[in-house]
């Protein structure tokens, strides 16, 4: 199946549980310690936004932070693609390692009901901003 590498393990990412950035890293730039961590908050970031009603990390791409919408729609892009065009088993099980990170399968989809309203976020990341690359039915 492949071995378990740093970059398979990853590092805590807010964006991937729903959570919260406030002094992430204890405001600073956690980045010093491993380039896959996130930068310095933008206070921008933990402000509401109008129009959603959810906190700008949540599903705000305008702002230029990361977000768990963004990263649940680039994981599930990115599963569909590689199982699309797998070729060998290697590639396979990389495309399901994939999947298993992106909700409804994985614990991101967990944070949902507890930090935002599922509506709301599950209608930025409907199958029409998503395109052509949605799974198909048949």
């Amino acid at each position: 199946m492949g071995k378990v590498t740093a970059e398979k393990l990853g590092v805590y990412r807010p964006e991937e549980h729903i959570d919260n950035p406030k002094d992430y890293a204890d405001n600073v730039d956690a980045r010093q310690f491993d380039q896959r961590l996130r930068g310095p908050v933008d206070p921008r970031e933990i402000q509401v936004d109008p129009r959603t009603g959810m906190k700008n990390y949540i599903a705000n791409e305008q702002g230029g932070w990361a977000t768990s919408a963004k990263y649940i729609r680039d994981s599930l892009l990115k599963a569909i693609d590689l199982g699309r065009r797998a070729t060998v088993d290697a590639e396979r099980y990389e495309a399901l390692r994939l999947l298993g990170q992106v909700p409804p399968f994985a614990f991101t989809y967990q944070s949902m009901g507890v930090d935002c309203r599922h509506s709301t976020l599950w209608k930025i990341l409907q199958p029409t901003q998503i395109g052509s690359n949605w799974p198909s039915s048949n």
